[in-house]
């Protein structure tokens, strides 16, 4: 037995995952705020969304208030995921992140934004479908830094369920 034997200090978890984290909270709140507007208070809205493999219109403020409310809690479970540091945690931030991009590029490219603002009363909303791809974006990015990459990897080695076993 060496005479100076180092304890083993517990992992720090690196700001990037902390930060991360609240970041997802952050945006969960936003899109339950969205979510809440559009389905309240936003009578008005005459924007229609073609669904093709529907072969109908939906009215957008319904779907769109429905699909927030359903990226609201799955970015709920991935800011616990992160809080946890549990491995999926990261799949399931960057597919909501792809789900919520695909949303906005799919309503830029079909002119919601010109049709947002030709009705004044809710040209606002126009701006915060910029802001859910500029959040997007910045998250799709973030969630690929370095420290976070790191932190969530599998250990080298055996796998997880190999030792959980090896210590009964």
């Amino acid at each position: 037995m060496p005479i100076s034997e180092e304890k083993a200090q517990p992992q720090r978890r690196p700001w990037a995952v902390s930060a991360l984290s609240l970041l997802l909270l952050l945006e969960a709140l936003l899109l339950a705020g969205l979510g809440t507007l559009l389905w309240f208070y936003v009578e008005s809205l005459e924007v229609w969304w073609q669904v093709p493999i529907l072969h109908t219109y939906l009215n957008t403020r319904e779907a769109l208030a429905l699909t927030a409310g359903g990226l609201t809690l799955w970015l709920l479970i991935s800011a616990l995921f992160f809080s946890r540091l549990l491995r999926w945690a990261w799949v399931t931030s960057l597919m909501a992140q792809g789900f919520l991009l695909f949303i906005a590029i799919y309503l830029y490219l079909n002119g919601a934004p010109a049709q947002l603002q030709a009705q004044r009363e809710h040209s606002y909303l126009a701006y915060l479908l910029y802001g859910t791809l500029l959040y997007g974006a910045f998250m799709v990015i973030y969630l690929n830094h370095a420290d976070v990459q790191q932190t969530l990897r599998r250990p080298a080695g055996r796998s997880s369920r190999r030792k959980r076993y090896e210590h009964e």
